[in-house]
C-alpha cells in the first residue's frame, strides 16, 4: 500500500526525558494520532464497543460498525471544522523539527540554576515588558491545542493562598525567568521550567519533564507560565477565578434558599462552569 508507519518511543527506564530530536519526533506522531484517537473514543461511548467484544459476536461487528459510524457522522460535530491553517501549522512544523532547544544547557547547568543567581517575585508584576499574547497567538507557539486547554489548570494549581504566582528573574538576565511547577501526576516531582522572551526572537521553553525539551511546540508546564504571563494575569478576573470559589459561592446563596418557593418542584440542578 506504500503506507509508513511509525510509533512513540518510549522512554527507557535509565533517561529521565527525551532528548529534543526524540521529543520532537514524537509530537510529529502524536499531533497526527489525536484524529484516530479521537474516532475510537466515539465510538466507545456505545456500550457495545466500550468492552471486549465476545467471539459469539464477532459475525455482527461488522453491521453495527457500520450504523454506529452512520449516526455518528450523521449527528455528531466533524473533529476538524477549521483547514484553513493547516498548511502553515505544517510548515511551522518542519521548520522546528531540527531547532535545537538552546535553554536546555542552562536548565542543566547547576551554577545557572542555583538559588543566589535568581531574584523572587509575584509574577502579577513581574516582567512588565513580556508581550501580551491571545490565545490563537499561543497556539502558534505550542503547535496545538491540548497544552493551552491545560494551562489554567496548572496556572491555578501554582497560585498560593493568596493568589500569587511565584516565579524568579535571573540577575544577570531579566528576561530569562524561572518557574518550579509540581506534576499533575505526581505530588512528589516538580519540573524547573525556563522561559526566555524578547522583542526580537519570540519566547523559547525548557522543562525538566520527559518532553521539555521539544522545540515542536512546548509541554504543558511550559505553556501554562506563558499562558499566565501573556494572558491571564491581564484578566484575572476572566482566567484565575478557581471552581472552589464559585461552589463556595452556591453554598453562601443556599444560606438565602426559601425551601417553601412554589416553583421548587419544576426547578432544574445544573453544575456551576
Amino acid at each position: 500500500m506504500g503506507y509508513r508507519t511509525f510509533m512513540p518511543l518510549f522512554l527507557p527506564k535509565t533517561t529521565r526525558k527525551y532528548t529534543t530530536q526524540q521529543a520532537n519526533n514524537n509530537r510529529f506522531i502524536t499531533a497526527l494520532r489525536f484524529v484516530v484517537e479521537n474516532v475510537n473514543g466515539r465510538l466507545k461511548q456505545w456500550r457495545f464497543f466500550d468492552k471486549v467484544v465476545q467471539n459469539s459476536s464477532l459475525k455482527f461487528v461488522h453491521g453495527y460498525l457500520s450504523i454506529v459510524a452512520s449516526l455518528i457522522n450523521a449527528y455528531r460535530p466533524s473533529f476538524i471544522n477549521d483547514t484553513s491553517h493547516d498548511e502553515e501549522l505544517a510548515k511551522a512544523f518542519f521548520e522546528r523539527k531540527d531547532m535545537i532547544n538552546d535553554l536546555e544547557k542552562n536548565l542543566e547547568d547547576k551554577d545557572i540554576m542555583k538559588a543566589r543567581q535568581w531574584l523572587k517575585y509575584d509574577a502579577a508584576q513581574a516582567c512588565p515588558d513580556f508581550p501580551i499574547l491571545t490565545e490563537e497567538k499561543l497556539r502558534e507557539f505550542t503547535l496545538g491545542v491540548f497544552q493551552v486547554k491545560q494551562a489554567r489548570s496548572y496556572t491555578v494549581e501554582h497560585l498560593d493562598l493568596d493568589g500569587e504566582y511565584e516565579i524568579r528573574v535571573r540577575k544577570e538576565d531579566k528576561q530569562l525567568l524561572r518557574v518550579n511547577l509540581q506534576s499533575k501526576h505526581s505530588a512528589r516531582k516538580n519540573y524547573h521550567i525556563l522561559i526566555k522572551y524578547n522583542d526580537e526572537t519570540g519566547t523559547g521553553a525548557c522543562c525538566q519533564c520527559s518532553v521539555g525539551s521539544r522545540t515542536v511546540g512546548t509541554c504543558s508546564h511550559a505553556t501554562s507560565v506563558i499562558w499566565y504571563l501573556g494572558i491571564a494575569r491581564h484578566e484575572p478576573d476572566k482566567y484565575l477565578t478557581t471552581r472552589s470559589s464559585k461552589y463556595l459561592e452556591l453554598f453562601e446563596d443556599a444560606n438565602h434558599y426559601s425551601s417553601e418557593s412554589p416553583d421548587d418542584d419544576n426547578t432544574l440542578y445544573t453544575l456551576a462552569d
